[in-house]
């Protein structure tokens, strides 16, 4: 718990430890503390050829068509959309 919701430092060097200890790792799953303790995914640079050279959908967040999908995941966090 410590981990997840101490200083940040704390967490950082934990990560570079197992970043270190582990090479062939893309990234860590761990419990947000930012989302009540819901799965997090962190990826590391290694993890670069794991997503998709050309992302299937892309908007920037100023569109019109993304006002939905963000006033949902703000909703979803507790945050305000400004």
């Amino acid at each position: 718990m410590a981990i997840n919701s101490g200083p940040r430092a704390r967490a950082r060097r934990w990560s570079q430890v197992i970043y270190e200890a582990y090479p062939r790792l893309d990234g860590l799953y761990y419990a947000s503390s930012m989302n009540a303790n819901e799965p997090a995914i962190m990826l590391c640079e290694r993890a670069a050829d794991s997503a998709p050279a050309r992302p299937v959908f892309h908007r920037a967040l100023a569109d019109a068509a993304m006002t939905a999908a963000i006033a949902r995941a703000a909703g979803r966090f507790n945050y305000a959309v400004v």
